[in-house]
């Protein structure tokens, strides 16, 4: 068999890593292609080298900043450079524009497509990530539901293509890579601190809600140390609207995979508006707050693994956490690697 790999995005990068080192041994040859959708070298590159991915066979030069823009020019560079070239499946993750824009090409071109991370809802459907879900489950032919919930989505959707319960593939790379995590270089790491992340277009996009957020962040640092790990979406965003930094948070580059495992090892609580960081802090048994109305993974919210911001005030929001005392298993048994390849 011979797929076709569409990445984009960080957290595709992760889960593909424990994906791709099992390809061989059920007979797939695979040719990945890079969207480009990353393309700040400390968010894409440094995943490929740390995780240890194959450099992808092909990368697309996307430079457009909108996400319809982006759309259409990975569909074009799509068509243009895989005219001649065929796959038995088109394989992605996710809610991107890069993930949409494979989807697309897949059934442009006739070909099956898989999806990863199948049936995730968040009801809001003002997100682009939403709207890019919906789309993909309703033309795919292979799905992956990471919880019971996902599945139940996609039955209630009268989804027409093959419905696996996998468990999630982003559970398999954080068993495998944790015992490696390393601390983050060049940076003092206060003995308690909480681990902040933030770069959720609804957030960063708008003026106001940014200043807002900041402005929060920077009170509960007043208390607390913040460590921020600042995404280039985001430091954009704040120099376009002058935006002046909260002096009481540690503002520090990207960081690779490895020490983020590492600061969700050693922090007090995670706060991100990040759906792939809210999981990875319940296998870290962190509490979570989701700097957002809503959540994909309503499995958190529902068993208190994590709390939504809402309409609160950050500093409120933190001072209400709990502590952490979910079930294990919500994610399934860290082999849905074996699920999904088996399934091909």
């Amino acid at each position: 068999m011979r797929i076709l790999t569409i990445l984009g995005a960080r957290p595709q990068f992760i889960k593909h890593s424990v994906i791709q080192k099992r390809l061989k041994e059920h007979g797939i040859e695979e040719v990945l292609l890079h969207t480009g959708q990353h393309f700040d070298t400390s968010m894409s590159e440094i995943f490929f080298k740390e995780l240890e991915i194959k450099k992808p066979d092909l990368l697309l030069e996307i430079r457009e900043r909108d996400s319809l823009l982006q759309l259409s020019s990975m569909l074009a560079q799509m068509h243009k450079n895989l005219e001649a070239k065929n796959f038995d499946c088109v394989l992605v993750y996710g809610d991107t524009t890069s993930t949409l824009a494979g989807s697309l090409f897949a059934k442009d071109k006739g070909m099956r497509l898989a999806h990863i991370e199948a049936g995730l809802r968040s009801g809001d459907l003002g997100m682009p990530e939403e709207r890019n879900r919906i789309i993909t489950d309703q033309m795919a032919d292979l799905l992956f539901a990471p919880t019971i919930e996902a599945y139940e989505n996609l039955v209630r959707e009268n989804i027409k293509g093959e419905v696996i319960i996998s468990g999630d593939v982003m559970l398999d790379s954080f068993l495998h890579f944790l015992p490696r995590s390393q601390a983050p270089q060049g940076v003092r790491i206060p003995e308690e601190f909480i681990l902040c992340t933030l770069h959720r277009q609804s957030n960063v996009d708008d003026r106001e809600r940014l200043r807002f957020l900041l402005e929060g962040l920077g009170e509960v640092a007043e208390r607390i140390p913040i460590i921020f790990p600042i995404h280039p979406r985001t430091q954009k965003r704040i120099e376009e609207f002058d935006l002046t930094l909260p002096s009481s948070i540690l503002f520090v580059p990207p960081q690779g995979y490895l020490q983020t495992l590492w600061l969700l090892e050693h922090c007090q609580c995670v706060f991100t508006d990040s759906g792939g960081l809210q999981k990875e802090a319940y296998f870290a048994k962190k509490k979570c707050l989701v700097l957002r109305e809503v959540s994909e993974w309503v499995e958190l919210v529902e068993n208190d693994a994590c709390e939504l911001l809402g309409s609160q005030g950050v500093l409120e929001a933190y001072q209400s956490l709990g502590g952490f005392s979910t079930p294990s298993g919500l994610y399934g048994d860290g082999r849905s690697v074996e699920r999904i390849l088996g399934s091909f």
